[in-house]
């Protein structure tokens, strides 16, 4: 018989044994699944948030925003036209579709031990909870990886395990693919280039032919140009405010984010810009062409262009905010731990419209996959003990058929700030992915 009486101290009741869950089961495995993905989010679902599609394949639909005007209009006289909607393109895409399988013998569960202790079995309730974590985490990082690979400008992944391939341009503009090296011309290194009355020193011998006129983009503070980021004087806050300018004019909106690795973070951290707008004067000594000092001018109190947060770090620039991608991945290819964040790229992005805000830069669509209930979205499914001749235990697979996808692709820009070789040499040590893993 139950004894629900309360401690009269404690204003509770004691615990008591009521039976074994169905925890094991395919619906109560899925839900448990599913809790443990809502717990762990990352910048980048802010970017595709959740879509459910009860289809087998993703559309893409992509509108065209119309900025027309209102008709003036004498009173009582009808307008004489009706309201034209914004022209949409559309495209259909196949999802990705991802199965994990894993298999807990009932020798394991019978002897498996707690970590630590050595003679604490672990519950086989418990056992299952934690082989169901470690899939949900490879599922949430599979995501991740597809994700910043839209942003990168396409999903182009080859599985080696399986041969099955996935491509898919995110379709981002040409012209929104910055170098900082890039120029329509072969210029010497120290050569002069002469571009609407100033003259530039180029600080190192450009490519022929590679991009636009975007090496002026890339300034330092003595007006060399193709200087990368990585160059302590690399005028960060002026690159910025150009190339935001430049997109706003370009594709009609704002670009508000940014997002780099934590090695280029760092980096960027020694920058002499940087570091005198967050108020280490005395670092940097530049005088602009009104003849003020940047030091000074930033210690009188003038407007920063660099923003910080309590722990000092900073969190944007040219009101740009900055987010770093910091995953980690073992690529099934080579078996090394791979940063899925080129190090060498940045990648600016407007989140929603400047003048609608109801319109976001993409989605995560979750199609009809192989669920046995025959929804979209995440699965789990648990065997019961399996027949002989096989060995007796349980078997668990999980699922899902998604694909993340830019809606408004015109509202990414990739920039290549510099090679990966400067953040190497930048970082003085630089940091091994092969060691101290787990």
């Amino acid at each position: 018989m139950p004894s629900p009486y309360i401690i009269p101290d404690a204003k509770t009741t004691p615990w008591e044994y009521v039976g074994e869950t169905a925890a094991l089961g395919g619906i109560e495995l899925t839900k448990l699944a599913k809790t443990y993905a809502e717990l762990d989010t990352t910048d980048l679902s802010d970017l595709f948030p959740d879509e459910m599609n009860p289809e087998r394949t993703i559309v893409i639909e992509t509108m065209m925003e119309s900025l027309e005007l209102m008709p003036v209009v004498k009173p009582g006289q009808p307008a004489g036209n009706f309201i034209t909607h914004p022209r949409m393109f559309r495209r259909m895409v196949e999802p990705a579709h991802f199965r994990q399988d894993d298999f807990l013998d009932q020798f394991t569960i019978n002897q498996l031990k707690k970590l630590g202790t050595p003679n604490e079995a672990y519950n086989p309730l418990e056992i299952v909870q934690n082989r169901v974590k470690t899939m949900v985490n490879m599922h949430n990082r599979t995501l991740d990886f597809l994700r910043v690979q839209t942003l990168l400008g396409g999903i182009n992944y080859t599985d080696p395990r399986t041969g099955v391939a996935l491509q898919v341009s995110t379709q981002i503009p040409v012209n929104n693919f910055f170098r900082y090296d890039g120029f329509n011309a072969t210029v010497a290194a120290n050569a002069t280039v002469s571009l609407s009355g100033v003259t530039y020193t180029a600080a190192k011998a450009l490519t022929a032919n590679k991009s636009r006129e975007e090496a002026i983009l890339f300034r330092s503070a003595d007006n060399k140009i193709a200087v990368p980021w990585t160059n302590p004087s690399a005028d960060i806050v002026r690159c910025l405010r150009l190339i935001k300018q430049y997109l706003r004019q370009t594709h009609k909106n704002i670009f508000t984010d940014m997002y780099l690795s934590g090695d280029l973070y760092t980096v960027l951290l020694e920058n002499d810009f940087v570091k005198a707008y967050t108020g280490a004067v005395g670092t940097f000594n530049y005088t602009n062409s009104d003849g003020n000092n940047l030091v000074n001018t930033v210690a009188n109190g003038a407007p920063a262009s660099i923003s910080v947060g309590p722990g000092g770090d900073i969190t944007s620039i040219a009101g740009i905010a900055i987010h770093q991608i910091d995953q980690i991945y073992k690529d099934p290819a080579t078996g090394k731990v791979t940063n899925m964040m080129p190090s060498n790229k940045v990648v600016l992005v407007a989140k929603t419209h400047v003048n609608d805000r109801s319109q976001t830069l993409g989605y995560t669509q979750y199609c009809v996959g192989e669920s046995p209930d025959g929804k979209p979205g995440m699965w789990m499914r648990s065997g019961p003990d399996t027949m002989p001749p096989l060995l007796p235990g349980r078997a668990m697979q999980m699922g899902n058929a998604f694909l993340p996808y830019a809606m408004y692709p015109q509202w990414i820009a990739v920039l290549d700030v510099c090679e990966a070789s400067d953040i190497d040499s930048r970082l003085i040590l630089r940091s091994d992915l092969s060691t101290g893993t787990f």
